[in-house]
């Protein structure tokens, strides 16, 4: 847990792109010895303009230190990208983030076919019952389904995943301390 605050510390540099941040932590080894370069050393890794230089010398902690107690009051944990939780499938995408925050049980990606179904938040009657269908399917058969528990059709994806008894992996782009849309608040729960 004493590293996690400069993984927080990198993951919050938004304006700094995720590829740079894999750049940079390549380069470094660690997110220990990259928060202690020094400023002219970070020239050394392809990309690194002035502007990310001046991000990475601002050194606070504050905001990682509220983001590490916010996630130990709502019981959201954290797994970066060198941890060996961290999916493989994940890491090898074009550019993975640094740090995933999590409630529940973090799935073993690498180790189960994983399936994403998105849709319309719109969708009909019928487009509804087949993709909780498809969601209980999949997950019957041994799949994971991942999507965004939005209003819609990812919901009733989530739902189908849950009646047959699986688990389902819900991707927040609000973050996982927020619950949106507020109706699926029970969905967000199971």
């Amino acid at each position: 847990m004493a590293l996690m605050k400069y993984w927080l510390w990198l993951s919050g540099k938004a304006r700094i792109s995720a590829q740079k941040k894999a750049a940079l932590l390549n380069h470094f080894g660690t997110v220990e010895n990259l928060y202690y370069a020094e400023n002219k050393s970070y020239l050394e890794t392809e990309g690194i303009t002035p502007e990310d230089i001046r991000l990475l010398s601002d050194k606070s902690f504050d905001r990682a230190e509220r983001i590490m107690e916010d996630c130990e009051k709502s019981g959201i944990k954290v797994v970066t990208i060198q941890d060996a939780e961290y999916p493989d499938r994940l890491k090898n995408i074009f550019a993975p983030p640094v740090v995933l925050y999590y409630r529940g049980t973090f799935p073993v990606f690498d180790e189960e076919a994983a399936i994403a179904i998105v849709g319309t938040r719109s969708g009909t009657a019928y487009g509804r019952i087949v993709t909780e269908r498809l969601g209980y399917d999949i997950s019957r058969a041994g799949g994971y389904v991942v999507s965004g528990m939005a209003r819609g059709l990812d919901a009733c994806a989530h739902m189908g995943a849950l009646k047959a008894g699986k688990p389902t992996a819900a991707v927040l782009g609000s973050g996982p301390d927020i619950v949106y849309p507020a109706e699926n608040r029970e969905l967000y729960e199971d």
